[in-house]
């Protein structure tokens, strides 16, 4: 994982205890070390936030060993590693404010946000979904067959049904969650976040939603 913290004096470190902060992980597929200004970027330099972005089972640039040990259960082995290290993070690091640690992430990272979301119980507080892919059969099947192969009954019919959202909504009741999607995205078209939002008001969850042409993320 990769941490910032901006310190009192306006440094980086990780050793200020006379303050607390605020913890956000962020979901990337591939976490590099890459020199960039980005939104994570922002948060550390202007606000009280440290952030973290971990390299969880089913990421690029460890092996393909460690790359596929998600396929055929998106969302669920993942999912449990970000937990598991956000928890550790959250007990580890005391100027981390417990009752101030949210989720985002765009693309997979946001369909990843949401099923992070709906597996845990007691870390993450909110979170924000940024364009992101709700419904396997309704995305690019050479990327979702490559990860869980077919939805037929002889092959992964189960794998989809446990990576489905839009079955787990129910337990984002407690949560606070924003959507955020452009009604112009080409990737994970419009069909995406209506399921999803579908889903939600089914399931009497509160919940805010954004709608845009296009986003940049």
């Amino acid at each position: 994982h990769r941490i910032r913290q901006r310190s009192e004096r306006g440094g980086r470190g990780l050793s200020s205890p006379s303050i607390t902060v605020t913890l956000i992980a962020v979901i990337h597929v591939v976490v590099d070390c890459r020199w960039s200004v980005d939104y994570a970027s922002y948060l550390t330099s202007q606000k009280n936030f440290i952030v973290a972005e971990i390299d969880g089972r089913g990421s690029y640039g460890s092996g393909t060993s460690h790359m596929n040990r998600a396929r055929l259960k998106l969302g669920n082995l993942d999912a449990q590693d970000q937990i598991a290290v956000v928890g550790y993070l959250r007990d580890n690091l005391k100027f981390v404010d417990k009752e101030k640690i949210g989720i985002f992430g765009s693309g997979y990272g946001g369909y990843l946000t949401g099923m992070i979301l709906s597996q845990d119980t007691d870390i993450f507080h909110c979170g924000l979904s940024i364009s992101g892919i709700y419904s396997w059969p309704h995305y690019n099947s050479v990327w979702t067959e490559r990860w869980l192969a077919t939805a037929n009954l002889t092959d992964n019919l189960r794998g989809y049904e446990e990576s489905d959202l839009t079955r787990r909504v129910g337990n984002l009741k407690d949560r606070k969650y924003l959507v955020i999607h452009g009604t112009g995205d080409m990737v994970a078209n419009y069909q995406h976040p209506m399921l999803l939002v579908k889903a939600l008001i089914q399931e009497g969850v509160l919940f805010k939603h954004i709608v845009s042409h296009a986003l940049l993320f």
